[in-house]
């Protein structure tokens, strides 16, 4: 339990005292933890799976895909409308790009030549093929949260966390369709726990964090590219972490942000290239319907009691009440909130991470005390029934699309 409290300022050692960087590779040790963990990733990835391939194509795969190609180069007459995202419509004309450029099948190689409305219509593989890099990045998600959360709780928090994850249809959802939802969770989420790990290293020589600036940077920038205020508010939860925790170096801090940022802001042009525009194009809207329409569904039940029974927790043991713990439970409580006064996207993507990541160290608490037992049976129970839950409410909108569809 205490291993998992962050030391006071005054027992972080002083910069001499660090050790030099160790360079040597090591296998990463695989036991039980990791096997569930893979298991889990795996259970996240088929649902994804089937989903992509079984969900009919919606309106605006068509202008993201063409939009896409024309970023790559694959389809000269390709357009962008305003609302377009560079990243997302890069990452739906990907396999494309990569079937073209290593000439797997002439069938295939000759479709770049065809409009999106002719490929969904002649190449039945267009649909899963541009939705395969969002199933990838949802995965990669996954496995960042899994590290993050063992690191932070140990592996049962770890375990808590990612079975949350794997079994929500909102991230599988998002995962599996041509939107830039869930690439801009992947970028938010690695970006704040990488200025975490900053604020946490400042401290230390500079050879210790530099490589974090760079991949501050690359989060930062590669969520600019594919929503450009989830970088925004990603960015606002940074400053506040590093500045927090180096209160004794924040010249330091500042000078780490701005090469961070500036960092970024090469990624994100590269990323859109010609169409720059497209990164300061989001029109201001604010709307409360994500609330609304999160608590009412009835699939979320087995997630709304494990976030009540987390938050109870923290509210009334003094123990759980850390930096490893109130961290997450503030961007998920605060990151929607802000997110939805500029944007009409889903901040939901984004901040469940952190909901899970919070849940998972409460209940790592929660299993080395003297509620073990119940709090494990808890776990166990609710995060099945969310699975269950969660799979039905899957299968059920892929048949009302079809239905709705005509197919």
């Amino acid at each position: 339990m205490g291993s998992r409290h962050p030391p006071s300022r005054k027992s972080r050692p002083e910069p001499r005292n660090y050790s030099p960087v160790n360079w040597s590779v090591t296998l990463p040790h695989i036991g039980r933890p990791q096997i569930f963990a893979a298991l889990l990733l795996l259970l996240f990835f088929f649902q994804g799976l089937w989903l992509l391939n079984n969900k009919p194509a919606a309106p605006q795969d068509y202008s993201r895909l063409d939009c896409g190609r024309s970023l790559l180069h694959i389809y000269p007459q390709g357009t962008c409308q305003s609302d377009d995202s560079p990243l997302a419509a890069s990452a739906a004309a990907a396999p494309f790009f990569v079937m073209r450029s290593i000439g797997v099948g002439e069938a295939k190689t000759k479709t770049s030549a065809l409009s999106e409305w002719d490929l969904f219509r002649f190449a039945p593989w267009t649909t899963s093929a541009s939705r395969l890099p969002f199933l990838f990045f949802g995965v990669w998600l996954g496995g960042g949260l899994w590290w993050v959360a063992k690191r932070l709780f140990g592996a049962a928090g770890g375990i808590v966390a990612l079975a949350l994850y794997c079994t929500s249809p909102l991230l599988i959802s998002a995962a599996s369709i041509i939107s830039p939802e869930i690439i801009a969770a992947w970028g938010f989420f690695g970006a704040i726990y990488t200025a975490i790990g900053i604020g946490h290293t400042l401290l230390a020589p500079v050879r210790e964090w530099r490589l974090r600036i760079l991949l501050l940077g690359a989060a930062l920038g590669l969520t600019a590219a594919a929503v450009p205020v989830a970088a925004l508010v990603a960015f606002a939860f940074c400053v506040f972490f590093v500045l927090y925790l180096a209160p004794g170096r924040r010249w330091h801090a500042l000078a780490v942000l701005i090469a961070s940022s500036l960092f970024a802001i090469i990624i994100a042009l590269l990323c859109a290239g010609p169409r720059w525009q497209l990164l300061i194009a989001s029109s201001p809207r604010l709307s409360a319907a994500w609330i609304l329409r999160f608590f009412s569904q009835a699939h979320n039940i087995p997630l709304y009691s494990l976030a009540a029974v987390a938050l109870a927790t923290f509210l009334g043991w003094r123990r759980a009440r850390y930096f490893g713990n109130w961290t997450p439970l503030l961007v998920a409580a605060v990151a929607p909130f802000v997110a939805v006064r500029w944007t009409s996207l889903e901040p939901l993507v984004w901040a469940l991470p952190f909901l899970f990541v919070f849940t998972g160290g409460i209940f790592a608490d929660l299993f080395e005390s003297k509620l073990r037992r119940p709090a494990v049976v808890i776990a166990v129970l609710l995060i099945a029934a969310q699975g269950w839950l969660g799979w039905n409410t899957l299968q059920r909108s892929v048949e009302v699309l079809k239905t709705v569809g005509g197919h």
